[in-house]
């Protein structure tokens, strides 16, 4: 009997740290959070290589390519950041077709597996910028790769754009990591998400980037969607 288990591995936000996951809203008995803050494609095909030789998983939902996109350009904005990202054995991918090439061995190790696909989420809540322009590349890339594979794509960033509020200014991820702990204490572990989303200003992420419990639920809802 095959396990009804749903393993959902991704990046920072998968895990909910700092910010909320989206697996608040899912049910904890059958998914699980494989989320690991800052990782890549690269780093999450080493470990979904080495889950499915111990797992008897069944199912996968893949949220990954946040900071292939995000860490190059964290490390251009601040030498703090440039310090602080380690990036051994999971360095981003920057060039779009060995991004593609990579996805597709991703996707070649889960092939005896059902697989659901997250879009790389938004990079900040200005539609505008030249980041959330490279997202759009990247997101075409896996878009594609699952119309001709057959893969259920859950396009998120779609249903990001159309809650997003355009404002004038927009608040980024601080240019001090350190910066991130605090968020994650006041996000994560004292739940107050809500607050510092209105203190900033902000629409569906505590930063621009990690959700809050909009950002989740929304998303929580698209993955039940597909499902039914």
């Amino acid at each position: 009997m095959k396990s009804k288990l749903i393993a959902c591995f991704g990046d920072s936000i998968t895990q909910g740290q700092p910010g909320v996951s989206y697996l608040k809203y899912l049910d904890k008995k059958i998914y699980q959070n494989h989320g690991l803050g800052g990782d890549t494609l690269t780093g999450m095909l080493n470990r979904v290589k080495e889950n499915i030789s111990k797992s008897e998983c069944n199912n996968y939902i893949l949220q990954i390519g946040t900071n292939d996109v995000l860490l190059p350009h964290l490390k251009e904005c601040s030498n703090a950041w440039k310090n602080k990202i380690k990036v051994k054995n999971k360095a981003p991918i920057v060039d779009l077709s060995r991004y593609r090439d990579e996805y597709e061995k991703l996707i070649e190790v889960l092939h005896t597996k059902h697989i659901s696909i997250i879009s790389i989420p938004c990079l900040g809540e200005n539609l505008n910028s030249d980041l959330n322009k490279k997202v759009d590349a990247y997101n075409l890339v896996i878009m594609n790769i699952c119309n001709n594979k057959g893969i259920r794509y859950i396009n998120f960033n779609s249903w990001q754009k159309k809650s997003i509020r355009e404002k004038e200014n927009h608040y980024f991820i601080s240019e001090n990591p350190n910066d991130v702990i605090w968020d994650s204490l006041l996000t994560t572990y004292l739940g107050l998400s809500g607050w510092i989303s209105k203190k900033r200003d902000l629409d569906i992420t505590v930063d621009g980037v990690h959700l809050n419990c909009k950002g989740a639920i929304g998303l929580a809802k698209l993955i039940m969607k597909e499902k039914e």
